[in-house]
């Protein structure tokens, strides 16, 4: 916006003008029109081919009185065909054809060898009204004079964004090469004299990518200050914004915005899993990468890797930086058998199991023969990088997989998603695929409780039906009604022996139909697949993304609780700075929720980051109990009883696991308490010495209900609830 005291986005299906305030703030009057009204630059139809297709550039003309237009398209409209730029006035948003390119051009990016670029993208001004113009058909930057008239060319391949400084006149071009599920890379080309040089002054390469590309995706650069003060800020989504200084003939890295932790790329916080046992996170970045968080108190993410190179079928073209990284769009795991399970390479067409625990992750076979497949085929959208492409996946207690996938033998059957049952036999190698019930297209997520029930997070019904419950403010707000969901729970037909959860021959209707705002859902192919947790107790949590919250309920439906509101960054940093100026929870797009019997996890897409809270039982705090709050290690609580003491499974109904990990020898006690504090086993009493201690608890002849484990040792008390159903 040419007034720097707003920002004004353009919404990507129709281009409406939505503007806030750089403080923050929202005019009681946000929307603004549309980017051109005269003609209005809008989808002819719903059709696929007649959508506005491309990456939208816009610069002012000197005067700012006007401002060139390219990179987009109406593959259905003749004023808005493909390979043309528009000079659009300010003040009335009439626009204009400007510029054409002599024949006709039809890339329909969107699809195709030519994904996610159409014929003409980035455009640049000078003083002199000289534009100069990416042509990507040509493989030029073409330089044209104030009545549209070709000067000059300039050899460029794959030319993507340009950007002109005023104060020497150089001229810098990003080039952007790759299609959908190849390999590609961005690059920085400087020409010092447009008039007179043929070759870049130099060329940067900024990055190497795996193209996982959307038709709106492109390369941006800013040139801000003079002199020794100048400097180049580059974005582009797979290497996140940079910012450059030039030393002699090359570029020099300042500030990059995705740095964090162990100076490792993490670009997505899509799907994420919780360990109950470890409280260790795993994430799929939703671009075939998949993270570990195990150390809390550096933050780093580790990427999921194999203990050896895996053979060369499971490789991806593009991820040569670690050649044992596991390369999936999604995972889960297995937390009471200790397992990891993701869709791997080739084609993710099928799920695979590894092991959980260690710095390194192994192959787990289901056989005899070294197999360590899973599940039969799994349709997937399209092809490798898909952000929307899975739809999430839990391992079922008979050594099965539940997913939500395509169904069919189409590789792209996105649109037409199945919550289906997977078993294969390990001595047979026979694979059982049981079509649980069908989800259509808007779907994302699936979890199971201790009991096989399979809960799956679907938008079911006609597509414009407005949910049961709106929020307030948002009647009659078609984005909502379109993609907000409900979680629906299908209970199982066979037994708990292996490969016999589910038998059904036909379709299951939903057991119970929670209705709540769950999302946001994937319309056909768009989305970003939400993900939800279901604790051993059978609760529920969820986020919504379109209105900042995160909500969590019983397995009846009843609401326990609400938290988020929104906020970004900045945000965070008064709440932590200053706790007691907000009682709020900032969120931006909470995107994927899971909890353990001590924390909730919130994964905020936007903020790039995990939020932990914190749980506070109120038996934890009764006054005169044995149990009230204990506080280990002076003042650090739970965060350090969780590594010192876990307990699993929890809830557990004929005996479970207690394992101490204690740091240095000492005299101790272990011991299971009743809530009236009897003591009903005695697991350790004397020296214990340092290191890992696993005992187990026999708890069949006690009837349901809470009880407790308490370890003294050295001073401190650690103790953890335990729950028999």
């Amino acid at each position: 916006n040419k007034d720097t005291s707003k920002l004004t986005i353009a919404a990507s299906n129709n281009f409406a003008l939505f503007s806030l305030n750089t403080d923050g703030t929202i005019e009681s009057q946000p929307y603004s029109g549309y980017i051109t009204e005269n003609p209005k630059l809008i989808a002819v139809n719903n059709g696929y081919n007649k959508n506005i297709k491309g990456a939208l550039f816009i610069t002012y003309t000197p005067d700012s009185s006007s401002f060139y237009m390219s990179g987009v398209c109406s593959t259905g409209s003749a004023f808005w065909r493909e390979g043309q730029v528009w000079k659009v006035d300010v003040a009335t948003r009439t626009a204009q054809k400007w510029f054409a390119l002599t024949s006709n051009y039809n890339t329909n990016p969107g699809t195709g060898s030519n994904f996610a670029y159409t014929a003409l993208h980035g455009t640049a001004v000078d003083d002199s009204h000289h534009v100069f113009l990416c042509n990507r058909v040509s493989n030029q930057v073409m330089v044209l004079d104030s009545n549209a008239n070709v000067i000059k060319t300039i050899s460029v391949l794959y030319p993507d964004a340009v950007e002109y400084d005023k104060s020497t006149g150089a001229l810098y071009v990003a080039t952007r090469f790759g299609m959908q599920s190849a390999a590609g890379n961005v690059k920085l080309l400087k020409f010092n004299n447009w008039r007179t040089d043929i070759k870049p002054a130099y060329t940067v390469k900024l990055c190497d990518v795996f193209m996982s590309i959307l038709s709106r995706d492109r390369v941006y650069i800013l040139i801000r200050g003079t002199g020794a003060s100048k400097r180049i800020w580059v974005a582009f989504k797979d290497i996140g914004a940079q910012i450059f200084k030039e030393s002699g003939d090359t570029l020099e890295l300042v500030k990059d915005f995705y740095q964090s932790g162990k100076k490792q790329r993490f670009l997505g916080f899509q799907r994420m899993t919780a360990d109950p046992v470890t409280e260790n996170l795993y994430i799929a970045s939703g671009d075939n990468e998949i993270f570990k968080l195990t150390d809390w108190n550096t933050m780093g993410f580790a990427k999921c890797s194999l203990d050896v190179v895996p053979p060369a079928k499971f490789m991806a073209v593009g991820f040569g930086v670690d050649d044992r990284q596991i390369v999936a769009p999604d995972v889960t795991i297995d937390a009471r058998n200790r397992y990891l399970y993701a869709p791997m390479h080739p084609n993710y067409s099928a799920a695979y199991r590894f092991t959980l625990d260690g710095q390194y992750h192994k192959f787990a076979p289901i056989n005899s023969s070294g197999s360590s497949k899973v599940s039969g085929l799994l349709i997937t959208n399209e092809s490798d990088g898909c952000l929307y492409r899975d739809r999430g996946l839990v391992p079922s207690p008979d050594g099965g997989i539940v997913s939500v996938y395509g169904w069919g033998s189409a590789v792209n059957d996105y649109q037409n998603v199945h919550l289906q049952y997977h078993y294969i036999n390990p001595v047979t190698g026979d694979s059982i695929k049981i079509d649980i019930d069908s989800l259509g297209g808007r779907t994302g997520g699936v979890r199971m409780d201790l009991k096989g029930n399979v809960y799956a997070g679907a938008r079911l019904g006609p597509a414009w039906t407005a949910p049961d419950s709106v929020p307030p403010g948002y009647a009659g707000d078609d984005g909502y009604r379109v993609n907000i969901g409900k979680i629906y729970k299908y209970t199982p037909t066979g037994t708990f022996e292996p490969g016999k959860l589910f038998n059904n021959t036909s379709r299951l209707a939903p057991a119970k139909v929670y209705n709540v705002g769950y999302g946001r859902l994937p319309v056909d192919a768009n989305g970003f697949n939400p993900r939800f947790g279901v604790d051993y107790y059978g609760r529920i949590y969820y986020p919504n993304s379109l209105t900042q919250t995160v909500a969590v309920m019983d397995n009846e439906g009843n609401q326990l609780l609400s938290f988020g509101a929104y906020g970004n960054l900045d945000a965070w940093l008064s709440a932590q700075t200053n706790p007691s100026t907000t009682s709020i929870v900032p969120l931006s797009w909470p995107n994927s929720v899971d909890a353990t019997e001590d924390y909730i996890y919130v994964a905020d897409y936007v903020n790039s980051g995990v939020v932990r809270m914190k749980k506070e039982y109120v038996l934890d705090n009764l006054s005169g109990s044995s149990f009230g709050h204990v506080v280990a290690e002076g003042n650090k609580v739970r965060s350090i009883q969780s590594r010192i003491l876990s307990v699993y499974p929890n809830p557990f109904r004929m005996k479970n696991v207690i394992q101490l990990n204690s740091g240095k020898e000492g005299p101790g006690t272990v011991k299971v308490y009743d809530l009236r504090g009897r003591v009903l086993a005695v697991l350790a009493d004397g020296l214990i010495t340092s290191g890992l201690h696993t005992f187990e608890w026999d708890g069949r002849k006690q009837a349901a209900g809470i009880y407790f484990v308490k370890v003294q040792i050295n001073g401190n008390s650690y103790q953890k609830r335990i729950v028999k159903y």
